[in-house]
């Protein structure tokens, strides 16, 4: 086995049930400000994230 075959695998993009997790908190809790503005930031960080694993995927050979 090489190094190569040890190493960790890319952590996977957002399930599709954690983003619908963060769309129902982005609509239910608006009359929370502090909540809801941790859920816009987690949201960011979030689309961040799959923005970013999509594109490692894409320039894989």
């Amino acid at each position: 086995m090489s190094a190569a075959d040890q190493a960790p695998a890319p952590h996977p993009a957002p399930s599709t049930a954690q983003q619908a997790r963060l769309d129902y908190l982005f609509r239910h809790h608006l009359r929370n400000d502090s909540a809801n503005a941790a859920t816009r930031a987690l949201r960011r960080c979030m689309e961040s994230y799959r923005v970013a694993a999509a594109g490692e995927t894409e320039h894989r050979p």
